[in-house]
């Protein structure tokens, strides 16, 4: 009995010493692993991308996102039909100082067209432009010292130039929407080819549309610009008033088309 009882003393030794020794690899064999599983997540690089400090929109005075950029809303429903703008009532007669290609004129429209507008720009009233980067800064005052002054959009009403014919579209949402009066010019139409051609003059811009002009009492005219700083001036309208406070070149919608009436008062 003391045999057996020692023979079983030594087989339950050598079987915990064996369980012992596998825990023990065991064990030995996930601590290796994670250590391995450590390193490699250690040595794996990180990528910084670098920050652009010059970007345009880090710029205090950058455009809001375009999603945003517009403050005024118009509904589709809202959006003008260029054939049925209104015209200038009043008619004269203007010398054209140039005459228009035969690919400008190969969209005229013979039918009746309205008649010209009540202006009638002199050769010694004229701005001549001819400088686009600065055109937009020509002759407009700020609300305080500026006189009264019709606004005048030429337009075509047949372009084939689709972009021209969306920024037309958009220019005359926005003249809508800030209740901005004006006098539309369509260009295509046969009576108006003098005054286009007087207005094309005075742009220094031929077969563009649409562009924009200021008319004073006296028929002075000065050439604004395009549609793009016609949005410029929307855009600037809705910067903060420190800004514009601190800024007071910037030129917004109420600063250029502020005075613009539809008639001049008596």
């Amino acid at each position: 009995i003391d045999l057996l009882l020692e023979q079983g003393v030594v087989i339950h030794t050598t079987v915990a010493a064996i369980v012992v020794i596998i825990l023990m690899r065991l064990y030995q064999s996930m601590k290796f692993q994670r250590q391995l599983e450590t390193t490699t997540s250690r040595s794996v690089p990180v990528v910084v991308k670098p920050v652009n400090k010059n970007r345009s929109d880090d710029s205090e005075f950058a455009s809001p996102p375009a999603d945003k950029r517009r403050a005024i809303v118009v509904e589709d429903d809202d959006v003008p039909d260029l054939q049925e703008s209104p015209l200038p009532e009043k008619a004269r007669t203007i010398s054209p100082d140039t005459t228009l290609s035969d690919e400008e004129t190969k969209d005229e429209v013979v039918e009746e067209a309205p008649q010209a507008m009540d202006f009638v720009p002199a050769d010694d009233d004229v701005t001549h432009v001819t400088d686009t980067t600065d055109k937009a800064n020509l002759g407009v005052s700020s609300p305080a010292s500026a006189e009264e002054r019709k606004l005048v959009v030429l337009i075509s009403t047949l372009t084939s130039d689709i972009a021209q014919r969306t920024n037309q579209q958009r220019a005359l949402m926005l003249l809508n929407a800030h209740k901005t009066p004006h006098e539309q010019i369509d260009g295509v139409q046969k009576e108006m080819r003098d005054i286009r051609n007087e207005l094309f003059g005075i742009s220094g811009i031929r077969g563009n549309y649409p562009q924009f002009f200021l008319v004073d009492k006296s028929g002075k005219t000065t050439f604004v610009g395009g549609f793009e700083e016609v949005d410029a001036f929307n855009e600037a309208s809705h910067y903060p008033k420190d800004i514009l406070d601190a800024n007071p070149g910037i030129q917004t919608w109420e600063t250029v088309f502020g005075k613009c009436v539809q008639s001049f008062s008596t």
